[in-house]
């Protein structure tokens, strides 16, 4: 819903997600008719606790922290494009934590010794 980011290797400065809350307000503000059900947005927003202008605030001190609470068995989605981007630190911070059984979704499983390969080396990941 919050949506706010995009791929800095477009390298257009525009490029990205739109929070779904601001569009909406933009739409009211310039009287642009459009076919969303603007009930269903809020109550979906309400539920997730997705609030117009609120950011998460989960500050960690480094990449240990950032995965303690990452079990065996999980499934975890890692972003990037390639190898761009992606949470390198946090993989690290993974296999030193011994977490196993791993289902990751990535458009990229990495390298030997580099990214998700790091997992799939020590066969920490199931797929």
């Amino acid at each position: 819903m919050n949506g706010i980011g995009g791929c800095p290797m477009t390298g257009f400065e525009l490029m990205g997600n739109l929070n779904t809350l601001d569009l909406l307000d933009y739409f009211k503000e310039e009287n642009i008719k459009h076919h969303l059900d603007e009930e269903l947005i809020q109550s979906i927003a309400l539920k997730y606790g997705t609030f117009k202008n609120q950011l998460m605030q989960k500050v960690v001190s480094n990449a240990r922290e950032a995965v303690a609470d990452i079990k065996n068995g999980m499934t975890i989605l890692l972003g990037g494009f390639g190898l761009c981007g992606i949470p390198e630190n946090c993989i690290s911070a993974m296999v030193e934590s011994g977490v196993t059984n791993l289902t990751c979704v990535s458009n990229n499983a990495g390298v030997d010794d580099f990214g998700l390969g790091l997992l799939l080396q020590k066969n920490r990941s199931k797929k």
